[in-house]
């Protein structure tokens, strides 16, 4: 990788343009499956939407507001720009919900496996062109836990071709699906499927562990080999949620 580029979306579709996609990375986030028919929230919605069905719509509102003054009152007395959300992490509230629930006694509902109906959802626009994509050879690495891409994919193909798990690492939240029958690219999960609701990897403990020993081989030949990597799906505006 020689270059990091910031340009427009015009630029940008000109560049991807002219790439080998067997030379491409798409790594995606939550902004993918906002558009209908997909319409899954983005990480903030989510992250309010565990606190509401966790402890009330009276309780989050506290803490929010709580959250809030606090990272006022150090704003100004740093008098700068100060490393703290403006709201708690996504993942450290699914942290606090999976240490409760696994000191229930009696486990016979869980709001994390609520995860689970992200399985049914319909792939959008968006997750159609990154199949076309993955058909010619580009990979793709995604942030989300939903099975879209194999949806799209399999439609692209009428069905005739498949994605299904070529490499899985639950310790670490990491599953790669590939076609087996055709030289197309794969499609890594770094965060888990809802498929395993319990083990998708969005919680400050799974994040601190990392991703696990094959992922980061993988990642650093993409740069030795000068792949080009696509952030799509991001707003940029969090500025923790590539650092890690």
């Amino acid at each position: 990788m020689e270059s990091i580029k910031i340009v427009s979306l015009e630029q940008a579709l000109a560049l991807i343009a002219e790439i080998d996609p067997r030379d491409l990375i798409f790594w995606i986030g939550a902004g993918i499956d906002r558009r209908a028919p997909t319409c899954l929230p983005l990480g903030d919605d989510l992250r309010s939407e565990f606190l509401k069905f966790s402890i009330g719509n009276t309780l989050s509102e506290l803490i929010d507001d709580e959250w809030k003054r606090t990272y006022e009152q150090l704003a100004i007395l740093l008098s700068k720009r100060v490393w703290l959300s403006e709201s708690q992490r996504l993942e450290t509230i699914i942290d606090c919900i999976q240490e409760f629930e696994d000191n229930l006694l009696v486990k016979d509902s869980s709001v994390i496996k609520g995860l689970s109906c992200f399985e049914d959802v319909e792939p959008n626009h968006n997750h159609f062109v990154l199949a076309h994509y993955l058909l010619k050879g580009a990979s793709v690495v995604t942030t989300n836990y939903e099975n879209c891409m194999q949806k799209a994919y399999a439609r692209i193909t009428k069905n005739h071709q498949a994605l299904s798990i070529s490499y899985e690492d639950p310790a670490s939240s990491v599953y790669v699906f590939c076609d087996k029958c055709y030289s197309s690219g794969e499609v890594h999960y770094i965060h888990g499927i809802a498929s395993e609701p319990k083990k998708i990897g969005i919680s400050l403990s799974s994040i601190k562990k990392g991703l696990g020993e094959e992922f980061p081989k993988w990642f650093n030949e993409w740069v030795r080999e000068g792949k080009t990597i696509v952030y799509l799906g991001y707003s940029g505006s969090d500025s923790q949620t590539l650092l890690h």
